[in-house]
């Protein structure tokens, strides 16, 4: 536990944060926070932490593909507040006739008619709203991992399954929130699992400040297997829970003489 000039409510509102936020043990943070002046980071640590991400990053890329930067013209990088679209709801309502089977959307527009027929004449209020299920046009679902209650909010809007949202969810667990980029590990992980086949499908879906959303569908042409990012750990994953061990390191900080011992380890 780190010297910090907070009060006994603020560090009990931390641990209920990092429990219930569905981030593991191995999360990677920015290198200042772990040094002396976390809270005083300045313009030349954020270039650091960019320069180191980007050269090894891109070293590692032109490697790969045997391609050298003298190539490249123009490069396209990802910023999550440049995303368009302003809510899930609306974005999936355009997409979907361009992903769906036309016999699934039939159904979809034919029984929310009657429900909501049935509803407005006949006064019968439908236990469950009608929803069109997105997996009878996408294979794999590559959603932000935004945070936990994000992940489960899209898992019951859309539907899916645990095995649907096993990517988004240890994603999370091992890297965090890493805004943009958090699509690609998720991607990446189903390469490592081996999931992504030629053919398959892949709905893409990303969240921006706010309600802002974007999303795009992703056609395999080869069968993949690279485990990128994950080789160190994959094989590891899922792991058998996702609790987090700090409540229960950390749990005597909602005890009533917590005070006193909280005094007792920032002084020693």
């Amino acid at each position: 536990m780190k010297r910090c000039n907070l009060a006994l409510d603020e560090y009990r509102f931390l641990l209920r944060a990092i429990v219930s936020s569905g981030i593991g043990e191995d999360t990677y943070g920015p290198r200042n926070f772990f040094s002396e002046h976390e809270t005083n980071s300045t313009l030349s640590d954020t270039k650091f932490e960019m320069d180191e991400f980007f050269t090894e990053t891109l070293d590692k890329l032109f490697s790969k593909t045997r391609v050298s930067p003298q190539d490249i013209d123009i490069l396209v990088v990802n910023g999550k507040t440049f995303l368009k679209l302003q809510h899930l709801t609306e974005n999936l309502k355009e997409i979907a006739p361009k992903i769906m089977p036309l016999t699934a959307i039939i159904r979809y527009v034919l029984l929310a008619n009657i429900q909501k027929l049935g509803a407005k004449y006949l006064h019968i209020r439908a236990k469950k709203k009608v929803s069109l299920n997105f997996k009878l046009g996408v294979d794999h679902f590559c959603l932000h991992p935004g945070g936990k209650a994000v992940i489960e909010g899209v898992q019951r809007s859309l539907g899916l399954t645990d095995d649907d949202m096993e990517p988004s969810r240890m994603t999370l667990h091992r890297f965090g929130n890493t805004s943009a980029s958090s699509l690609w590990y998720v991607l990446g992980y189903m390469e490592a699992k081996r999931r992504l086949k030629k053919g398959d499908r892949v709905l893409m879906i990303g969240f921006g400040s706010g309600f802002k959303c974007n999303s795009c569908m992703w056609e395999v042409t080869r069968d993949l297997e690279d485990k990128n990012v994950w080789e160190d750990c994959v094989d590891n994953f899922p792991p058998k829970s996702l609790l987090n061990p700090y409540f229960e390191k950390y749990g005597w900080i909602n005890e009533e003489n917590a005070a006193t011992e909280l005094q007792a380890i920032l002084e020693s």
